[in-house]
């Protein structure tokens, strides 16, 4: 099981939290980007965010897996 949150005060709540996740903005591939690097070596992509009622990803899963095939 692997838990990550970008939620202050969430990380107190699930464990074990594994150190080293960069965070990017939800809808923001540019920001996906940013983070992205040699040394990356995966991406956690939450596509359908549901706490404050149903939000999808705007970019398919194709646009992030074409953005990590470019800095590989």
């Amino acid at each position: 099981m692997l838990s990550t949150s970008g939620k202050p005060g969430w990380d107190t709540l699930y464990h074990p939290m594994p150190a080293g996740f960069d965070k990017a903005r939800f809808n923001d591939i540019e920001s996906v980007r940013r983070v992205l690097g040699r040394d990356t070596v995966a991406v956690m992509l939450e596509q359908v965010q549901g706490e404050a009622g149903v939000n999808l990803a705007a970019a398919g899963s194709r646009t992030y897996t074409a953005a990590c095939s470019r800095t590989s």
